[in-house]
């Protein structure tokens, strides 16, 4: 029997088990288990155990993403390793005589772990390429990468500075796995916080111009919602405005989407910040370092892309002019009279979710709505963006194409599929649903084992389907279903 912490070095030297070998993977600890060890390490220090346990939880909320595929055991792998729950023990205990390692906290809690496995894997294998080293090194192969997971051979270790007679010894790195043929990282989160790590330059030097690396990488992430920002904010806690300024001068023209990962960034900051306690005073503390000039002048916000979410903030005396609005949720966000939009290009999935005041919006002036971001916008608010005929049609168009999959006829939906996707954002999809219903064009279905059942599409209406769906040519019982529902509009 062979009992071995090293499963990598298991798996990579071991490619062919031989016969009669039975390998057995021992889990990891599970949280109680862990707490369990916290309570024995520090059994007479009861506010120690704490502690541990608050590093701990911290750690997992550190690794773990906010859209995880896979068990929850799974995600807290990492966390749950003996090996680091004993270095988040170490993190309690790194003031007392007896701690063979050091823990670096001055990066947060993450790095200080990361760089105690380098430590101890410099110390065990033992390798020339000391642990600062080795960070770097991963630093670079996911800066130089555009894969999400990124893959190499010893060549590439090589070229990051790996020292060569250690390259063979990295097929049991902690944070590697190898497949006899290219390593990749173990862990899902370490390319995001290895490339938050190469970000925290241009924080440490604020007159290093942003780099076509750095630029790609900000671009990646200009929808806010990826791991990387919370990485980055861990890593620089708490920057001086100065430098965020310099940030915002720094973006290049020619990628205006940046503006939307620094408007992520310092919102993020704004919602550590414990005196920014208003929507008003988180506004003006984001938008004072985006766009210090015309937010000055007359609160106006200049040429910003906007990805993703905006989110508690009070838009109720500004101006947005010459801003692109792509895929964006304004979530728990005033607005009113005053709230101007000017120039402006608004695409894709347009949501509102409790906000409060846009019935009073001002009709957009000379801005474009790219559907169906217009149906959600007329939903919402009081003014139209578009003929009522096009906004009809529209509506039609994202009713049908539920029965129109990769260029073929799909019989049936189910009922509760009617309300998703962009025909959601309408507020025409029930006079919809009841004009293709009172021309036959859909019929109520049983489907078995769906209590609510569906809707059928008429077999006979094909060909106009398939005419509308080419062409926007409306024909047949389509064409009398959107007259009834253009009529309802129109009164």
């Amino acid at each position: 029997m062979l009992l071995t912490t090293r499963t990598p070095y298991w798996r990579a030297e071991i490619q062919n088990q031989p016969p009669n070998v039975d390998v057995v993977d021992l889990d990891s600890f599970n949280t109680q288990q862990a707490k369990g060890y916290f309570a024995k390490v520090f059994s007479n220090a009861p506010a120690k155990q704490a502690r541990a346990f608050t590093f701990y939880s911290e750690l997992i909320n550190k690794v773990q993403p906010p859209t995880v595929e896979g068990s929850r055991s799974a995600r807290l792998h990492f966390a749950n390793l003996p090996l680091c729950v004993g270095i988040v023990a170490q993190c309690v205990q790194r003031e007392t005589t007896d701690v063979p390692f050091s823990i670096d906290l001055s990066r947060g809690l993450l790095w200080g772990v990361l760089r105690q496995l380098c430590e101890r894997e410099e110390e065990r294998q033992p390798l020339k390429t000391g642990a600062r080293q080795q960070l770097a090194a991963f630093e670079e192969l996911t800066v130089d990468s555009p894969d999400a997971t990124p893959e190499f051979d010893f060549d590439l270790l090589g070229a990051a500075n790996f020292v060569q007679e250690d390259l063979p010894k990295l097929i049991s790195h902690p944070l590697l796995r190898y497949d006899g043929e290219k390593f990749r990282f173990a862990y899902d989160f370490l390319p995001s916080f290895f490339r938050a790590v190469y970000l925290t330059k241009f924080f440490e030097d604020t007159n290093r111009p942003l780099e076509p690396a750095a630029i790609a990488i900000m671009t990646a992430e200009a929808n806010g919602k990826g791991v990387l920002l919370d990485h980055l904010r861990e890593l620089v806690p708490d920057p001086a405005p100065a430098v965020l300024q310099t940030l915002v001068r720094r973006v290049p023209t020619h990628a205006p989407d940046l503006r939307s990962f620094l408007f992520h960034l310092f919102h993020g900051y704004a919602e550590r910040d414990s005196s920014i306690t208003s929507r008003a005073d988180r506004t003006n503390w984001i938008f004072k370092l985006l766009c210090p000039t015309s937010f000055a002048e007359g609160r106006v916000i200049a040429g910003v892309h906007f990805l993703g979410n905006i989110e508690r903030l009070d838009l109720s005396d500004m101006t947005f002019h010459l801003c692109q609005f792509v895929d964006v949720s304004f979530t728990d966000s005033t607005a009113g009279a005053a709230t101007w939009f000017k120039n402006c290009t608004f695409s894709g999935d347009l949501e509102f979710v409790k906000t409060h005041g846009w019935e009073q919006v001002p009709r957009p002036e000379n801005c474009t709505f790219i559907s169906p971001a217009n149906l959600a916008w007329e939903k919402h608010t009081t003014g139209r963006v578009g003929s009522i005929e096009e906004s009809v049609k529209d509506a039609v168009r994202f009713a049908l194409a539920k029965f129109w999959k990769h260029g073929r006829w799909k019989a049936s939906i189910r009922r509760d599929n009617w309300n998703t996707g962009p025909l959601a954002h309408s507020k025409h999809q029930r006079e919809i649903l009841e004009a293709m219903l009172s021309t036959s064009l859909l019929s109520v279905q049983h489907i078995s084992g769906v209590p609510e059942g569906g809707y059928l599409f008429d077999k006979s209406s094909v060909g106009d389907l398939q005419r509308f769906m080419d062409s926007r040519q409306m024909t047949g019982k389509i064409a009398e279903a959107y007259q009834h529902v253009l009529d309802i509009a129109q009164r």
